[in-house]
């Protein structure tokens, strides 16, 4: 095997375990925070944002399924958080009031507060109370 086919097939690797620790904790993390995450465990297969794209990129194609189901999401520069739970018709609720690794002390103070769940779609919805609140 020729070294590239080597390292490639170890990021493949890496990335595939690290995804899985995030789906095991049912956590979600940026790609750049994936990047700092395999910078620290493996930097000797890792060293650049442009790596971790690519080998993602690869993944998805491999096992056919988007990156958010293997805990990762793309962010651009800005971030949505606070007392929001966003859910797309027929999909799954993302809760704004976590973080990635990045979550702060306060958010465990802030998810026993009111919680507003909007839907995202092309009609109309309004906000209501989350269960349990």
């Amino acid at each position: 095997m020729r070294e590239n086919t080597t390292k490639y097939f170890m990021r493949v690797w890496k990335m595939m375990e690290m995804c899985y620790e995030i789906l095991v904790k049912e956590k979600r993390v940026t790609q750049r925070e994936l990047f700092y995450k395999l910078l620290c465990v493996s930097p000797d297969y890792f060293s650049s944002q442009v790596q971790v794209n690519q080998t993602l990129q690869g993944i998805v194609a491999l096992l056919r399924c988007n990156c958010f189901s293997l805990g990762v999401m793309a962010s651009s520069r800005g971030v949505v958080a606070g007392r929001l739970l966003l859910q797309e018709p027929d999909q799954e609720i993302v809760d704004c009031t976590t973080g990635g690794s990045s979550k702060s002390a306060a958010d465990d103070e802030r998810k026993k507060t009111r919680e507003t769940v909007i839907c995202v779609c092309g009609r109309k919805c309004l906000p209501k109370m989350a269960k349990g609140r």
